[in-house]
């Protein structure tokens, strides 16, 4: 077969395209389009440039198989696919069918980066383990929704008192003003949403990024009018959190359980470089500021958020690979995973 390409994701704009490359041919016209991908070892996934329109990733699936993942607006995908063609590639008759299209499908629609990866091994990973005794439903089910956080964000919350330096921590970790800042209590009177990229001390951020809803409520006290009311609706908003963050600013004391609706997940003193600065959280303390404690704030985090590395784990994404794993008798279309078809013994993957 010769080099054949297709876009996967759907037509239109969107944040991130997908375009598979495969075929006799298909090391030569990534070449052209994407350097040194080329030559990378099956697996690997590499930033580089694209066609000269954008900078993306490759990945590098099979002896003659790429994934190419510009950006999604309609021109640089046009682009792309031009150049696919100027290089001697055809384009295919229509998307495939299967579980490369969901891939391909959940990764267009994932907030995270880190989210491809742990995608584009998907196929494989399930292919193998056909006819294989699986973890047991519940833990690969949990598991699922913890991976499926890098697809539909999960709302991280930090509340504290006022001017504990929740608004100056959003903004440093957001690396913009998203929320106002002032010496004065009470200057954040509602909570903020904001989606932030959290990239681990060392991680690529086009490659290891985790996006989270970040949600910076006002400071907790007893208040009036407004103030009070705002107050009101971000509790509502503290109680829905996947992960609850308390700032504790120097000489305040903890807040109550009267007026934090549950126990927070993690604590973090602020203001580290005050004097009188708290040690919380089993030593987390940082400077939003400075910036002095940052990078640990987001590892545990990211951590707390993600307990086990996303990459080379078997991760139940799509509908359809839920059902199977919860046992229901769901037929997915013919070709769509391979392998097996019939029982519905639910220790045993069978398709």
């Amino acid at each position: 077969m010769r080099c054949r390409h297709r876009l996967c994701t759907p037509s239109g704009a969107g944040g991130i395209a997908i375009f598979r490359v495969e075929g006799a041919g298909a090391a030569a016209v990534i070449r052209r389009v994407a350097g040194r991908a080329a030559d990378a070892a099956a697996g690997a996934i590499l930033h580089t440039n694209l066609a000269g329109v954008d900078d993306g990733l490759a990945v590098r699936v099979a002896e003659e198989g790429w994934r190419l993942m510009p950006h999604g607006g309609p021109a640089i995908v046009r682009a792309v696919g031009a150049a696919l063609e100027a290089a001697g590639s055809t384009l295919a008759a229509s998307r495939p069918r299967g579980i490369d299209a969901a891939v391909a499908e959940a990764a267009a629609r994932a907030a995270s980066p880190a989210a491809v990866d742990a995608l584009a091994r998907q196929p494989a990973l399930w292919r193998a383990a056909v006819g294989r005794p699986l973890a047991t439903a519940g833990d690969l089910l949990g598991r699922s929704d913890v991976l499926d956080r890098l697809v539909d964000p999960p709302r991280l919350v930090v509340a504290g008192r006022p001017n504990a330096g929740k608004s100056t921590l959003l903004n440093r970790v957001a690396g913009e003003a998203a929320a106002a800042v002032s010496p004065s209590p009470g200057t954040t009177r509602d909570w903020v949403g904001r989606r932030v990229a959290l990239v681990p001390a060392g991680g690529d951020p086009l490659a290891d990024a985790v996006v989270v809803d970040w949600c910076d409520t006002p400071g907790l006290r007893a208040a009036g009018g407004a103030e009070r009311r705002a107050i009101e609706l971000a509790a509502a908003v503290l109680a829905d959190a996947d992960l609850l963050v308390e700032l504790v600013a120097p000489e305040e004391a903890r807040l109550t359980r009267d007026e934090l609706p549950r126990e927070p997940d993690v604590v973090v003193g602020s203001k580290s470089d005050l004097s009188g600065s708290p040690e919380a959280g089993g030593g987390l303390r940082l400077s939003a500021a400075t910036g002095e404690g940052i990078d640990a704030f987001v590892a545990e985090v990211v951590e707390r958020l993600f307990p086990e590395p996303p990459r080379r784990k078997l991760w139940a994404f799509d509908p359809l690979l839920r059902a199977r794993v919860e046992g229901h008798p769901t037929r997915p279309p013919r070709g769509w995973l391979g392998g097996r078809r019939g029982a519905t013994d639910r220790s045993v993957l069978v398709w």
